[in-house]
């Protein structure tokens, strides 16, 4: 069971946290915790992926001028 298969039906298909537990034979507070844990590694990444794209945009590289 990973955090994204959580963060799936929780936010993109907009599944309740009783019906997420249901589904995948988890408890009510596993499914909050994973959640919680998934949103963090996904803003994690991003907050890396774009720090590193306003570099390359600073250095030049990838500048629309």
């Amino acid at each position: 069971m990973t955090f994204r298969e959580v963060l799936r039906l929780r936010e993109v298909e907009e599944h309740s946290t009783e019906e997420t537990a249901r589904m995948l034979g988890l408890s009510i507070a596993a499914v909050k915790s994973r959640a919680l844990r998934g949103r963090q590694k996904l803003r994690q990444a991003l907050t890396k992926y774009f720090r590193r794209s306003e570099l390359a945009d600073f250095s030049g590289r990838n500048s629309v001028y």
